[in-house]
Order: C-alpha cells, then structure tokens, then sequence
C-alpha cells in the first residue's frame, strides 16, 4: 500500500501557514502597542518572558525582554511551533498512521500553539501597560527621570530681581504646545521680571532658549510679595526632566529645576490640599480632620507646614508621620526664603502659592481636589458622602463647585473650650450663608488657576458653579467675623455632622490610643 507522502507535504505547508500567520497576528498586536500612549524610558525594563526554541534536534530555552517598551527577542533563534518539531519526532511513526490522524494531529496541536500566542501576546502588552500602584512619593515623574520627593524654593538672582521658583510642572493640556509651569515666590512690582528670566532646555548636543511668560494669581490682596506662574514653552517632541532658568546677564549662574510630570492614571478619587499650617495645632483637631474627611470619602492629604512655626507641637508631627507611612499623608516644609518682614509683605504666608502648586502635583492622580482648612470641612447636606454627592450633582463642562460656608463658633466659656471632637459638640450655626468665604471642589485638568476662595481661571469651555444649598456647606469651627455681610448673633441649630458620630468616633479613638495621646483606651 502507498505510503501517503503527499498528504503529510501538504499538511506540513498548511501548518507553516497557519504558523506564518500566526507570527503576523503577533507582530500586529506589538505594532498597535507601539502607537499607543507608552511611558517614555530610558533605562531597560528589567522584566523577561520564558520560551522555548528548537536548534536542530535542541531545545533552547529564550528569553523575550522589555526594552523602551517594545518586545524583542534577546537570540536570533527562530521559535519553532510544537506541531513542527512534532511531525519532525514523528516522522519515522507517521508511516503507520493514516492520512486523517496526521492531518487532525498537527491542525489541533497548531491551534494550540496559535492559542498559546495570543496568550504570551497579551501578556506582552499587559507588562509593556502602566499599571495603576498607589504610591507615597510626593510627586509623580515622567517615567525615566529622578523622583522628586520635596518642593523646595530655588533662590534666582538677577541684575534687576530676586525670585524663588518652588516647582516646575510640564503642561500639554494646550494642544500640539506644551509649557513648563513654574510656581514662582516674587515681588509684585518687578516690572522686568520675565524679560530678565529665560529657560534653557538641552536638547540633545544643542541648547534652546525660550523666553517667559508672567502671570500673576489672583489673591494676592496687594501684597509686596505674590504668587506668579511664569511658563515657558517647551522644544517640539521634547520632555525634559529639568529645565535651567538663567537670567540675561551671562555674569549670574541659572538654577536647575526638576519637572513633574502629570499622572496617566488617577489614583484618588478624592484629596484635599492643606494650605501652609502656622499658629497653635493641637494633635486631636488633625486626627478629627483627617478620620472625618476619609469617612467623607477623601484618600489623600497634602500638607504645607511652616517649620518657624515653633508653636506647632511635637505630638503634631507625630500625627502626619503616623499617616503618612501608611500613605494617606504627604507633607512639605514649607521654608519662605524671600526677606518676608514678619510675613506681613505676603497673604497668609503664601497661601495662594501653596494652593496652585499643590493643584498642579495633583494633576491627573486625583480626580477630584479641594482646598480648606483644618477647621473646615465640606459637609454634604442630602447624602452621606462626597461620591454620592457629585454623582447627583455634578455636571459636564463643571471645573469646580463654589461652596458657601456657615461659621460654628464655639460656645463663650470662662475656660478655652477643649472639647475631644470639636465636629460633634458643636451643633450652632450662622443662619445666613457666606457667598464670599466659599472653598471650592475642582477637577485639576480643567482648571489652569485655583483661587483660594474660587476657581481663578479655567481651561478651555469649562466653569465652576455655586454648590446649591441643598448640595453641600463648608462648616468652619471658629469665632463668627461679622463682616461681607454676616450676622454673627443670627443662629440656629445644625445636626447635619452627627450622621458620622458612631464611625468618627470610633475612628478618633483607634487611632489617638494607638499614638497614646489618650488614657484609660480600654474604658472607651
């Protein structure tokens, strides 16, 4: 009987089809990738792919590795398909066999070899992917650059002015232009302030200077010092990880600035920027202030604190520690290095600046951000929480919510009023509604400007709106100021924050006997 040899050839040119196309399937799939958004590297990614190739009669093992991003094999050896080096074995058995069995044989076994691709395909993009990680670092960097883990103020001098650039953010939510942002401490009256200033970028072997632009933010209140974001526009295809500002005289030396990057995945839904701390802050009123909000739904907390505050206790910095190893808590020295005579030549010592460079660090890691106090807290009226409520309220083309704030004043006692949990104790309220000291809920893509009390400046067609009562109110604890029209001895009583009693203060107790900061933890 003849031996089916014809059947076998063409069985074995149908595989080395179907295991062409299969190699066109992965190509493809790695091409697609490439066009992708990836994160730009200049170091090899140190991860690897186990496969087996066949060398005569041999397997060798390969390896597929993550260089830049893309897929490359480490050794020229072909990977051959299990079915080929199967008919290969067989080839002295296949004799016996009938045409069919061979031909089901070698398609079932290329099917799975196919099937086997498109796996370690998926798995390719899967790690070639950014992956969303939480991460405790203060800011995120363009992949490939150092980590910058404190804003600091950069001191620059010039034959005309003195500034301090504090960071320095990369910016493409202009189109087919992208800017460097610098949040900049500087005198107000410095008329030459950008035509003195210049930004060097090192492209490569050459060096591009650009010129700045100014500009001043809103809530300056005439103040000799202020707060600028001076921009300079960036080299076409061109991501630096710092950039050099130099004044004009070629005498005085630039200042070298890191550039943060914008993050490519949120990873907080809500976080809270805390403008600078000074003045007496007693443990217990930050411990209320971070438990209250996370129940609210906040997961991240940014702190500024004026280190010559010597009033700020120890046991204060034992709290933001404790925090912020468990990641919930970023914090910076907040060092003003500008001659500030008693910090009356600056608004509430650089407020303003810290709110926008805070906005700025923030920018594509959370998708919603305030600005207040910690004797502030945006309290939602008909729901529980603060997902809920802009899940019922927010709107497309929203960049923000002003919200209009009630003063709860404590009571008039002989003694300073010490009360554990200051929210629950304190359940009288202004009747009327401050539409002037408002702080507002943002969405920092859509804002170029974060205003203390507003949203200064949006980007594109965007625009905040006033909170309807029936939303939320921004609680502030402290004496009533009866001033932009409010009256003080107008009153009423409010128990919107005992809905959270029976958490916060389990909360509030855990963790103030865990930092022992109370007795008797076993009587609570």
């Amino acid at each position: 009987m003849a031996r089916p040899r014809w059947s076998i050839r063409k069985s074995v040119l149908t595989l080395a089809c179907l295991y062409m196309s299969a190699l066109g399937f992965l190509h493809t799939f790695i091409q697609i990738q490439n066009q992708r958004e990836t994160i730009a590297t200049d170091e090899l990614v140190a991860k690897s792919i186990p496969l087996e190739g066949v060398r005569g009669n041999e397997t060798v093992p390969l390896v597929v590795s993550l260089q830049l991003g893309r897929p490359q094999l480490t050794s020229h050896i072909p990977i051959v398909p299990p079915a080929v080096r199967a008919s290969t074995r067989r080839s002295n058995h296949s004799r016996t066999q009938s045409s069919e069995q061979a031909k089901t044989t070698i398609v079932n076994e290329t099917q799975e070899y196919i099937k086997q691709t498109v796996t370690l395909t998926k798995r390719l993009l899967a790690m070639t992917s950014p992956a969303k990680t939480k991460s405790t670092a203060k800011t995120f960097i363009k992949h490939g650059c150092p980590s910058v883990q404190h804003g600091s103020f950069h001191k620059i001098r010039s034959s005309l002015i003195t500034v301090a650039i504090y960071s320095a953010f990369y910016d493409d939510r202009f189109g087919s232009t992208a800017f460097i942002r610098f949040i900049t401490l500087a005198t107000r009256i410095a008329p030459n302030m950008t035509r003195d200033l210049r930004c060097s970028f090192q492209t490569g072997n050459s060096t591009t200077i650009r010129e700045m632009e100014k500009y001043e933010l809103c809530e300056n209140h005439g103040k000799t010092l202020g707060g600028f974001i001076l921009s300079c526009k960036v080299p076409t295809n061109y991501t630096p990880c710092n950039v050099t500002v130099v004044p004009s005289s070629l005498a005085r030396k630039g200042v070298v600035i890191p550039v943060q990057y914008p993050g490519h995945t949120k990873q907080y839904e809500f976080a809270i920027c805390v403008p600078p701390l000074y003045g007496e802050i007693k443990p217990e009123r930050l411990v209320e202030f971070i438990e209250l909000n996370q129940i609210l739904g906040a997961s991240k907390f940014h702190f500024y604190v004026y280190r010559k505050n010597e009033s700020i206790v120890p046991n204060f910095m034992k709290v933001l520690n404790y925090y912020a190893q468990q990641g919930k808590v970023t914090f910076d020295n907040w060092d003003l290095s500008l001659n500030v005579k008693h910090l009356g030549g600056i608004w509430y010592y650089g407020q303003s600046l810290a709110i926008n460079d805070c906005h700025y660090r923030h920018m594509g890691h959370a998708e919603y951000l305030t600005f207040h106090d910690i004797d502030e807290y945006i309290i939602p009226q008909k729901t529980m929480t603060w997902r809920s409520m802009v899940e019922k309220y927010w709107v497309n083309e929203t960049s923000g919510f002003r919200i209009k704030s009630v003063f709860v004043p404590p009571p008039k006692l002989p003694q300073p009023f010490n009360a554990k949990l200051m929210t629950l104790e304190l359940i009288s309220r202004t009747r009327i509604q401050s539409a002037v000291r408002t702080k507002v809920i943002i969405k920092p893509e859509w804002v170029f400007e974060a205003g203390i009390h507003h949203v200064s400046r949006h980007i594109g067609k965007h625009a905040s709106l006033d909170a309807p009562e029936d939303m939320a109110l921004l609680y502030h604890y402290r004496n009533c100021i009866q001033n932009y029209g409010m009256n003080c001895a107008n009153m009423q009583q409010d128990m919107t924050v005992l809905k959270y009693s029976q958490e916060l203060k389990a909360r509030f107790n855990n963790t103030m006997c865990h930092l022992h900061l109370i007795r008797f933890c076993n009587k609570l």
